[in-house]
């Protein structure tokens, strides 16, 4: 067995990507790492299936590159798949780069390979070169831990079988078991940031340090293992502080505050991962996580907003707010499907009961009732209370968190603020000493 085999079949092994007699669907473009990846998997025993991906680009040369891939399976005797897209077209139509739609694109089609042809893996031919570009790639971008920590060997279904060579012991396995290779042109075009990285950047640093991917890669194993356990420590405050209430997802200052920042930032890029697309820079995880100031509030991408709330960093999706409501009272219970509640007028049952409001009757006899929740500039007199009070006043000093304001029903009598339901009647209104017949009004879950 050739040396560059064993060594592929030790890092399989290493990190059990895959077992004797596993069937790998192989993605080859042709290229000399490909070419080598299928080589030696082929050499190492695996049940092989292959697939090649014509991106739509580079007009005669991919087609000839995908006719190259063809001919190889029929002299190895593998199943071989050809799939063809429009890359270009499909990066203009989402708006982002060539190179990000033509990853996508390909890990799509692989998985659907995978799963209908029943295949235990997908192989990819990532080298250590490959694996520095990267991490000099994210670091020139600006990244965070994850960013250092380069291409993982395995991630999900997806194996790197030659994560641990160098391009050079590829094309020097190739010669020695003298097989060919296609060379893809564009891979020399230097409007291309990875292909500048590979061709100026990397030269240099190994006139510094000859074996520089390697020492990246090393460096990429000591990072991995580090961000695996800052995810468990990141886990665990989560597990501490964060809570679901209705839709909104609550941190709990205490507890984060205290942590070391290292974690807070983790914590906050782990609760904003919950929302599909709220992809934060480190300049939007930092205002998060200084946010001060009791009712301020950030708004973040994929409509995210959070809001400070006393002791907690309430987070929702801002297009979910509660809409405008008014309804008007024509019987003893009006369900009010905005904030999915009944507000029930009782007559009859007059003990105490928690968040209830008593009314005097007589006093509301003739006026025209609406509940609605609350509109700019509302005032009203609390009872206990002598004059008026600003109704955003009266939120704040209960501790009413911000975001939890619109959804609290307000009783209106002939345009006057009659109670702030599950919360205090107003000092016109209430019930008192000389009240001949009481109204107990009370706010219950669901349609009654």
């Amino acid at each position: 067995m050739h040396p560059f085999e064993m060594r592929t079949a030790q890092y399989i092994t290493d990190h059990q990507m895959a077992q004797t007699g596993s069937t790998i669907l192989a993605g080859v473009s042709g290229g000399a790492d490909s070419v080598a990846m299928l080589c030696a998997l082929r050499a190492l025993g695996f049940s092989l299936m292959v697939v090649h991906i014509h991106h739509g680009l580079r007009g005669a040369e991919a087609d000839t590159d995908e006719q190259f891939v063809r001919n190889l399976c029929s002299t190895l005797q593998l199943p071989y798949f050809c799939e063809h897209f429009d890359v270009a077209k499909e990066a203009k139509k989402r708006g982002i780069s060539i190179e990000t739609a033509g990853r996508e694109i390909r890990y799509t089609c692989f998985e659907k390979l995978r799963q209908k042809h029943h295949a235990d893996c997908i192989a990819v031919a990532h080298t250590v070169d490959d694996n520095a570009e990267t991490v000099l790639f994210h670091l020139t971008r600006g990244c965070a831990l994850d960013g250092l920590c380069g291409i993982p060997p395995v991630n999900g279904r997806v194996i790197r079988p030659l994560l641990s060579c160098t391009r050079s012991e590829v094309e020097d396995y190739l010669k020695d078991i003298g097989m060919s290779f296609v060379t893809d042109s564009s891979n020399h075009e230097l409007e291309y940031t990875r292909n500048r990285i590979r061709h100026l950047v990397l030269p240099n640093l190994k006139e510094i340090n000859p074996a520089v991917s390697e020492r990246i890669a090393q460096n990429t194993v000591s990072l991995s293992d580090d961000r695996a356990f800052l995810t468990e420590q990141t886990q665990a405050l989560f597990e501490q502080c964060v809570t679901r209430d209705e839709g909104r997802i609550v941190v709990d200052l205490h507890h984060f505050s205290s942590a070391h920042v290292a974690l807070q930032r983790r914590l906050i890029l782990l609760v904003a991962s919950l929302f599909d697309g709220c992809n934060l820079s480190f300049s939007q995880i930092e205002a998060v996580r200084t946010l001060s100031g009791t009712g301020k509030g950030l708004d973040l991408p994929a409509d995210v907003r959070v809001t400070l709330s006393y002791h907690s960093l309430i987070w929702e999706n801002s297009r979910l707010e509660i809409s405008v409501f008014c309804h008007e009272i024509t019987s003893d219970k009006v369900f009010i499907p905005e904030i999915k509640q009944t507000v029930v007028f009782d007559r009859n049952h007059l003990s105490p009961a928690q968040d209830a409001v008593f009314l005097d009757a007589q006093k509301l006899e003739g006026k025209s009732l609406f509940v609605r929740n609350r509109r700019k500039g509302d005032r009203f007199s609390p009872s206990g209370m002598k004059g008026t009070k600003k109704l955003q006043d009266f939120f704040v000093d209960k501790k009413i968190p911000a975001d939890k304001r619109n959804a609290i029903p307000l009783l209106i009598a002939d345009g006057e603020i009659a109670a702030v339901l599950g919360h205090r009647a107003s000092s016109r209104f209430c019930a008192d000493n000389n009240t001949i017949q009481k109204i107990k009004i009370i706010i219950s879950g669901g349609n009654q």
